[in-house]
């Protein structure tokens, strides 16, 4: 009986990207089927960007889900217009498990990114199994499921000044102080009084995705236990049965040297410019920094004049990558570099608005990473032995800063002054730091470690373990 899974992922790239790679991992096992379930608008950025990422396999399917969202990948839909469309995906979703239940492959389970809560009703109105996919590391799902520890503490909402507090209450996680914390988790007493629902909307979201947390079949974390085990305890302790499967795109690379030939997925909603490796091929080896910010983060224009300034102060080889649209003003590069800063800048750095970051990253010339610290980013910073420089810019990133440079202390951070801001001289001596051999000679050993851990971790062995759990369910659900 094959084993048909539906993966159902959240509409953004670091979220898409994992939870393909797992559908690979799955399609390339014998007996599996993969029906991907994408969102209008996120196929139409596929297009728009001549993604080649789906893998061209007979048993990998993709189905596209109405949304009721604007097409047009030059358009970003608000949070709230993502949440209108929620009721619009649940009936198309609804209306394509119907269909593949009355096929002669019945779906056997259902996999989705956690953000994806409303597909839970779904999967329970089928009678199928729902599997989360987290794309973050666990300390992060852990916030989450314990934030009302935070609330029982009077931590939420945060009162007084976030630099003179620490968080001690989160099981499995050391003391981090507030200002690293996921901002959007803590709001601080001024924020609630501006907008009394804030906080009430917090809670309700919350509750929609971690409160059944424990009736989940599985929670796959892109991660690596032995990087986190505390936190992973603390939730396998709450009866919540998260299994590290990571990286990813690791396995998929073992997999392929396995002969399983498993094509890793590129990039989704950008166009890669793989002139930056022409230019890198120019680079002396170990002399090059790579900046980079992900798919979603949006900085201001002062933050791009800053960062100028101190890369080119720093006196070192840069490779930039620059967004469309991630300056807030959807202002273009030309529009927020300091005036003359190409020309003066021309023979030691490149700019391009997307890059094939994978190749970057194993390029000779590379030799550390200014992010923001985004969990597909480092843990490739990670495996291609590149230490980072820290930038949050959103969401989970300070944590992940946090654990970057104080409990891995796989790298450093760019330091903010009085008022939060990043200014050209702290650029100047974080990448002078990062980038001298000798001064950053602790970290480089320290990345080295990681290294080695990610190669024996434990994460195939649990995949393997939760493939041979599909098969039993798909004989059990649909027979021998």
């Amino acid at each position: 009986m094959a084993v048909h899974v539906l993966l159902v992922p959240w509409p953004s790239q670091g979220h898409l990207t994992p939870i393909l790679q797992l559908g690979q991992l799955l399609a390339s096992k014998p007996c599996f089927i993969i029906t991907l379930a994408l969102s209008a608008r996120s196929s139409a950025r596929m297009k728009a960007a001549s993604s080649s990422l789906l893998p061209h396999r007979p048993n990998f399917k993709t189905r596209i889900l109405r949304d009721g969202l604007n097409p047009d990948p030059s358009f970003t839909p608000s949070m709230d217009d993502v949440v209108a469309s929620l009721p619009v995906l649940q009936q198309s979703l609804g209306e394509l498990l119907k269909e593949l239940m009355a096929s002669s492959h019945p779906v056997t389970c259902l996999i989705s990114s956690t953000f994806s809560y409303w597909t839970k009703s779904i999967a329970h109105a089928f009678d199928i199994p729902r599997i989360e996919l987290w794309s973050s590391p666990a300390y992060v799902y852990s916030i989450c499921f314990f934030h009302h520890h935070l609330v029982s503490h009077g931590l939420v909402p945060l009162k007084g000044q976030p630099h003179e507090t620490w968080i001690t209450c989160i099981p499995g996680l050391p003391p981090i102080r507030a200002t690293e914390f996921t901002k959007e988790s803590l709001p601080t007493e001024e924020e609630v009084q501006a907008d009394p629902e804030r906080l009430p909307r917090l809670l309700k979201r919350l509750k929609d995705t971690y409160g059944s947390a424990k009736d989940q079949y599985r929670i796959l974390i892109n991660s690596i236990y032995e990087l986190e085990s505390q936190s992973f305890a603390s939730l396998h302790e709450e009866h919540v049965h998260a299994c590290a499967v990571g990286p990813l795109f690791l396995l998929s690379m073992k997999a392929n040297e396995a002969g399983q030939s498993l094509a890793q997925p590129r990039t989704i909603f950008y166009k890669e410019d793989y002139s930056c490796m022409q230019w890198l091929a120019s680079r002396a080896p170990a002399s090059t920094l790579y900046v980079a910010f992900g798919s979603e983060a949006r900085m201001e224009k002062q933050d791009i004049t800053e960062l100028a300034f101190g890369l080119e102060s720093s006196g070192h080889d840069f490779l930039w990558v620059i967004r469309p649209g991630s300056i807030v003003g959807d202002l273009s590069a030309a529009d927020n570099l300091p005036e003359g800063f190409k020309e003066r800048t021309a023979a030691k750095g490149l700019i391009v608005k997307w890059a094939p970051q994978m190749e970057v990253l194993s390029h000779p010339a590379i030799w550390g990473f200014l992010s923001h610290c985004g969990w597909n980013s480092t843990l490739e910073a990670l495996w291609m032995g590149i230490p980072i420089l820290g930038w949050p810019q959103r969401a989970d990133q300070g944590v992940s800063q946090f654990f970057i440079r104080d409990v891995w202390k796989v790298g450093t951070a760019i330091e903010k002054n009085e008022n939060g801001k990043v200014t050209r001289m702290a650029v100047k001596r974080a990448v002078q730091f990062l980038m001298d051999p000798e001064k950053s000679s602790h970290v480089r050993e320290k990345v080295k470690e990681v290294k080695k851990l990610m190669d024996r971790n434990t994460s195939s062995t649990n995949l393997e373990q939760f493939i041979q759990d599909l098969y039993i369910l798909a004989n059990e659900k649909h027979g021998m």
